[in-house]
């Protein structure tokens, strides 16, 4: 046998161990069971302190400033907005100062 029969069945141990290690995993990880009431905060209150549970706005009236944007981007995230103001009961102010969202583009 020959330098180049020795390289062959390294190249095939290599190439079929590797397809070993692929489709055979040397551990398993198990997903843990995720509970009915998904509540993302950290703290549980008796009392709801939001308008709407796992929300981080004091009120569903949002106000927002989209700055340094060309139109047509702030235009798109106006859409958006109103796309988020009809499929939910938030709503969102355009205001020049004070604002709870700050959009800027690039």
């Amino acid at each position: 046998m020959g330098l180049k029969g020795i390289l062959t069945i390294i190249i095939s141990l290599i190439l079929i161990s590797s397809i070993f290690f692929y489709f055979i995993p040397l551990n398993t990880l198990e997903f843990i069971s995720v509970p009915e009431n998904n509540n993302f905060s950290l703290f549980q209150f008796d009392e709801q302190m939001q308008f709407y549970p796992n929300m981080r706005y004091a009120s569903n009236e949002i106000s927002y400033q989209i700055s340094n944007c060309i139109l047509q981007k702030e235009n798109d995230m106006t859409n958006a907005f109103a796309i988020v103001e009809n499929l939910t009961s938030l709503k969102f102010k355009p205001v020049l100062n004070d604002e709870e969202i700050s959009i800027t583009c690039q």
